[in-house]
């Protein structure tokens, strides 16, 4: 049993550190809103909100595809499946799947979301806070 917790602490350690290089700059790049320590911490629980808000509502989504696709007993084909999948997209040189076209349409989905964070860091505001925890 101690051998589990060890290993769940080791994660956790090694998981803060991934959110410290990756969060960290995009916290900083929070605009700062109030001037006192009360309002820089409600400015700050307002945002991890946005962020936990976001990351409920995706873990709900895969949680019920995951159920959905474990009930309908096809899970282990869909793992299997997948895993092909990965492994193939690291063998296949890149130039067999550039024909897919698939970058345009992703490239369309990330500058909309650089406008909206743009605007929503430029009004300044608590409401816009809790959208760029959400972004």
């Amino acid at each position: 049993m101690d051998f589990f917790i060890w290993t769940g602490f080791t994660l956790g350690i090694f998981g803060s550190l991934h959110c410290l290089g990756m969060c960290g700059p995009l916290v900083l790049a929070i605009p700062i809103i109030s001037k006192t320590k009360f309002g820089i911490a409600l400015d700050g629980i307002i945002y991890n909100l946005g962020r936990t808000l976001t990351y409920t509502f995706m873990g709900f989504l895969l949680g019920v595809l995951g159920v959905s696709v474990k009930f309908a007993g096809i899970q282990d084909y869909v793992s299997i499946t997948l895993g092909v999948l990965l492994l193939l997209s690291l063998v296949v040189p890149r130039k067999y799947y550039k024909s897919l076209d698939s970058k345009k349409s992703i490239n369309k989905i990330v500058i909309n979301i650089k406008k909206q964070f743009k605007s929503l860091i430029e009004t300044r505001s608590r409401f816009s806070l809790l959208f760029i925890g959400v972004l």
